[in-house]
Order: C-alpha cells, then structure tokens, then sequence
C-alpha cells in the first residue's frame, strides 16, 4: 500500500464530512427562511383579521379573494373565521417548522463536536394553560 492511498482515503472522509457539515448548514439556512415567510404569512392574516373586524361595522358582506382573481362575497363574521383557521393552521405549521430547525442545529453541533441544545439549557418547554 502506497502512503497515497492513506492520504486520499483520509482527505475523502475529511470532505465527505465537510459536504455532510454544509448539507445540514443549508437545511437549516432553508429552514429559516420558511419560518420567516410563514410569520409574515401569519402577520399578513391578523391584519386582514383585524381589518374585517373593523369593516363589520360597515356592513354584513364581505368580498373575499379566492385564489389568485376570483372574488367571493361572504358574511364577514364567515370570512373572519376563514382567516382564524387560517391563522392557526399556519400556527401549527409554525411550531413543527421550528422543532425541525432545532433538531437540525442539534444535529449540526453534534457533528461540530460542540455541546449540545439540550446541554445549553434550549430544551426547555413553555408553560401551556392545560398544564
């Protein structure tokens, strides 16, 4: 065996594990990014739900857009209850999104070699009313 072997076969492992190392840094990178448009989604939903409740002084109906040109016409307090469903599913879709990205960067400072979330106190789970 040549010493040229070792040495490729060490440099390999070494950038198999450098390119494992960046796949997880651009999930998590992703993972970001999903959580911010869903929060602004979130964002842009208490406002439409703020303002129909404000326009439900002006009058029963309300026009709803459905899909990218069609409008509907609706009972306001229907098209409120439309966006509060809304507003939790992307709630919920919120809560996973960031649960991944923590067992991600768990994931990444493993194999960083640094401690990990759990052993940095960000483990932690909030209080709920139920509890």
């Amino acid at each position: 065996m040549f010493p040229y072997d070792v040495e490729y076969k060490e440099s390999s492992s070494v950038i198999e594990r450098l390119a494992e190392l960046q796949s997880i840094a651009t999930r998590i990178s992703d993972q970001r990014k999903a959580i911010v448009a869903l929060d602004e989604r979130r964002q842009k939903l208490r406002e439409a739900e703020r303002s129909l409740q404000k326009a439900k002084k002006q009058g029963p109906n309300t026009w709803v857009c459905m899909g990218a040109t069609t409008f509907i016409e609706f009972p306001t307090s229907l098209a409120i209850d439309f966006l509060l469903t809304d507003r939790k599913i992307v709630d919920q879709t919120i809560t996973e999104a960031k649960n991944d990205l923590k067992t991600s960067v768990d994931e990444l400072l493993k194999m960083e070699g640094s401690k990990d979330l759990s052993a940095r106190g960000f483990d932690l789970k909030a209080i709920n009313i139920s509890d």
